[in-house]
């Protein structure tokens, strides 16, 4: 399954995604414990990886990219005391090809239902490992929830605009599942 997410990336791409993921570490150092920081890394990397299999799949050209400006805030984000994590985005290059309504939403929800996936898998593995898949999980769900602010450049914003309907399920969701962490 997860070999058609990662499928072929170049090295340009690989560089990105490395960049980003090491920003997103420097900016966590001393606020996550090992086990965070790979549950962070696990959920960004495969919510972009998810919005560039979909974009994919509806015969559009994507590829990871970092942001300067995303990247200066990871950073800088470092020594504050909440870290704002957004070194780069999954840019989608259609050329002509006009996306149908239905692959918009798949391609903006992506992201979002991969990480609440993951926040589900780190629910029905947590009695073999209870620290590392809590942690996993309720990270994941934060990514999900934090990405469904429907403003700006968040998924969120897309997700609404394409369907409310889907936009409260996967709030409610990503809601219910961090919830069951902090409750």
């Amino acid at each position: 399954m997860f070999s058609g997410i990662v499928y072929k990336l170049n090295e340009r791409e690989s560089v990105a995604l490395s960049v980003g993921a090491l920003s997103v570490v420097a900016a966590l150092v001393g606020k996550f414990s090992y086990q965070g920081l790979i549950a962070v890394l696990i959920g960004f990397f495969f919510h972009e990886m998810a919005h560039r299999y979909f974009a994919r799949k509806s015969n559009c050209s994507s590829r990871f990219v970092l942001d300067p400006l995303g990247l200066l805030i990871t950073l800088l984000s470092s020594i504050l005391p909440i870290a704002f994590l957004a070194p780069g985005y999954v840019g989608i290059y259609c050329y002509g090809n006009v996306l149908e309504r239905r692959d918009m939403l798949r391609i903006s929800a992506s992201g979002i239902f991969t990480n609440l996936l993951i926040s589900l898998v780190g629910m029905l593995l947590f009695r073999f490992s209870p620290n590392f898949f809590s942690v996993l999980s309720m990270i994941n769900a934060w990514f999900a929830l934090f990405n469904l602010i429907p403003f700006g450049p968040f998924d969120g914003a897309k997700i609404f605009s394409l369907s409310k309907l889907v936009w409260v399920g996967l709030f409610a969701s990503s809601l219910a599942f961090y919830l069951f962490w902090i409750l």
